[in-house]
């Protein structure tokens, strides 16, 4: 995804006094004040926050951009929610689950459809869950990705209702209390509702609006009634005067249970029993109830309501099957949809901002990277080898990933037909050197979808790749390719003024070489936990360059022998499930990946298949390497090595017009 989205949620499916305490501790307020201190806590930076309370859950959703681990996200929101909620929720913290990106919006889905409430079903979840992200999104207005799934929220639930019978009969236990109020009074009856918190607003909405009771609210904090208009039909009314409560037809406690609450409503029926006119009916919505069918005989409590709501649970449980594949598909669309829609306001942004010209150090990189490229031509041109261009624009994936992250760019291609931005010329130059051209070079632009920011990874790049044939071993490709960083190093330091010339590059047969068990071993005898198959990754690769700094006063190293589990089909195999790979790693960056070619057809189908990529589609390169004559080649990326070369920590800082996931103009 192209931005984050993670849901912290209390969510509990049985309601009594230890559950409504446990919410009521984690209850925070949705409003800017609260939004902005939770922001201001967390410690990263979130495009948007919601607070989502319902009647059986507190939930907080975070939308936000950047690479962070999921543990450390989790741990952010976790301590922010004790330190700034009504009671804390430490005490609670084996209630709470955490939810990822397409996990969360698929968690979020369902949520809205009542699966995960008190009563399966709940159709008043919908209106508790967008009414919560539009909020949020009205304080929050710079990004639209609340007010986006509010509205996939409502497409959603509408879909379900019409494809299913999960919403059939009344399940929300508010809307069944109405219902009962309706069958035993009359229209012109008189309702009060005691307590104005999420139960009372919603039984008060329904009364009022759908139905058109008179009613009236009493609350412990009046300032909270304000707004209430007798215009409306509402109107309120002391939470002490007992005599003006009871003069009605019906009364709906909608009170949390405790000690307190308990005491007034026993004060309330003793004053009840004193009135010669008394309510029809009680509605007790609280759990415990606060109030005895032996001493109210005309009383509904949470327990009737339950039974009603219960009816018709197994018509619906038999429904939740197809509303889970609803929400499946339909989340996968979204997401999509989602991120072209926050791609293009990213755009937007940078249509309208204004730019100076480009600063006079930017300028100087473009004439430090052209004698960086110009030394590299001469350098190849003099060993024999051959400049070549090869399409930008292709048909099918040219590296499809194995364990990198980035897939292909889209092209627009007319006929409806699929095109790509190549991740690289990989099948090309293979094909070029098999049909009997002996060394070839290019350097070229690449590019890959990465998704998430990045220290050395950009959407488009520059890349020197090379192809040989009849190297002697995989030795001397990886020589080739080292050899290359070290004079490029040893000259741009010679002419040029770098500020840092500390970059430890020794000679190669100095050069601290590694087979990957070694450097997983290395790792792991380090403290970094690194199994027998795992791609060594970022981290990994940063780790191995301190220790090699520190051990063996260099700052390249190079690994070689792979598992195949790991590289790609083109790759010859070796014993033991090995292949004849490397990577050379300078300061802790990968700048070189290389290979030796498989160039057995069957060997290379038979990759492709446990990689799942279709073989049909690459008919155009396997025919011509099957039986070709044996070659080995590499790929070195320019924009790392003028990065290092001037001691920069962000590739975006070697480039003039950085490509980033979030970056397209200027």
């Amino acid at each position: 995804m192209l931005i984050k989205v993670t849901c912290a949620s209390i969510n509990l499916q049985k309601l009594n006094e230890d559950a409504m305490e446990m919410l009521s501790n984690a209850s925070l307020a949705n409003d800017a004040s609260t939004i902005a201190k939770i922001k201001d806590e967390l410690g990263f930076p979130v495009e948007q926050l919601a607070v989502i309370e319902k009647c059986n859950a507190v939930m907080i959703v975070i939308a936000y951009y950047g690479e962070y681990l999921e543990n450390y996200i989790h741990s952010r929101l976790l301590d922010t929610w004790d330190k700034l909620s009504h009671g804390g929720v430490i005490n609670s913290v084996r209630h709470i689950k955490f939810f990822d990106n397409r996990d969360a919006i698929h968690y979020l889905g369902e949520c809205v459809l009542g699966l995960h409430s008190v009563t399966l079903g709940d159709s008043q979840v919908l209106a508790q869950v967008t009414s919560a992200l539009q909020v949020a999104a009205q304080i929050q207005p710079s990004n639209p990705t609340f007010s986006f799934m509010a509205n996939w929220f409502k497409d959603l639930s509408s879909e379900v209702k019409l494809r299913t019978s999960l919403f059939d009969g009344n399940i929300s236990l508010e809307r069944i209390a109405t219902d009962f109020i309706a069958e035993h009074i009359q229209k012109d009856g008189k309702v009060t509702i005691v307590g104005y918190g999420r139960s009372g607003k919603l039984v008060s909405k329904i009364l009022s609006e759908e139905l058109h009771y008179n009613i009236q609210i009493a609350n412990r904090t009046p300032n909270i009634l304000k707004h209430l208009s007798p215009k409306s039909g509402v109107i309120p009314v002391s939470f002490q005067d007992y005599n003006k409560i009871l003069d009605v037809d019906c009364v709906v406690i909608a009170l949390s249970s405790n000690g307190e609450t308990q005491k007034y409503c026993s004060e309330m029926l003793l004053i009840c029993d004193e009135l010669k006119k008394k309510p029809k009916l009680f509605i007790d919505l609280a759990t415990p109830p606060l109030m005895s069918k032996n001493t109210v005989p005309y009383l509904i409590n949470i327990e009737d309501l339950s039974t009603v709501a219960h009816k018709n649970l197994d018509k619906r449980i038999s429904e939740v099957a197809k509303a889970r594949d609803i929400v499946n598909k339909s989340s996968n669309t979204f997401i999509e949809t989602l991120n072209k829609e926050i791609s293009a306001l990213l755009l937007d942004e940078q249509r309208e901002k204004v730019n100076c010209k480009i600063d006079p150090v930017k300028l100087e990189l473009f004439k430090f990277r052209n004698d960086v490229y110009k030394f590299i031509r001469d350098y190849l041109d003099k060993l024999d080898f051959v400049e070549v261009n090869t399409p930008c624009i292709v048909g099918v994936s040219t590296d499809p990933p194995k364990v990198d992250k980035g897939g292909t760019l889209d092209v627009s291609w007319p006929g409806g037909n699929n095109a790509f931005l190549r991740q690289s010329n990989q099948l090309y130059k293979q094909m070029i050197v098999a049909s009997g051209l002996p060394k070839i070079y290019e350097i070229g632009p690449f590019w890959r979808a990465e998704t998430t920011p990045s220290y050395r990874h950009l959407q488009e790049s520059i890349g020197l790749d090379v192809e040989y044939s009849n190297p002697k071993n995989l030795e001397e490709v990886y020589r080739l390719a080292y050899e290359i960083i070290l004079e490029v190093k040893n000259h741009i330091f010679k002419h040029h003024d770098i500020k840092r010339k500390n970059l430890l590059l020794p000679r190669f047969d100095s050069l601290p070489i590694f087979t990957y068990e070694e450097a997983v071993k290395l790792l792991n005898s380090k403290g970094y936990a690194l199994a027998f198959g795992e791609d060594i990754g970022l981290m990994g690769e940063a780790k191995l360059g301190q220790i090699v700094r520190r051990e063996y006063n260099s700052d390249a190293l190079i690994i070689k022998d792979y598992p195949d589990t790991i590289k790609k089909f083109y790759t010859k195999k070796s014993k033991g499930g090995l292949t004849e790979t490397f990577d050379v790693i300078i300061c802790g960056w990968e700048f070189v990946s290389g290979a030796v070619r498989e160039t057995n057809r069957d060997l290379i189908e038979k990759s492709m298949k446990l990689s799942g990529i279709n073989i049909r589609n690459y008919n155009f390169y396997l025919s011509i390497v099957d039986g070709a004559v044996p070659h080995g080649g590499f790929c070195l990326g320019l924009d790392r090595l003028v990065a290092k070369l001037l001691d920069h920590e962000m590739i975006t800082d070697a480039v003039v017009f950085p490509r980033s996931f979030k970056t397209l103009i200027p």
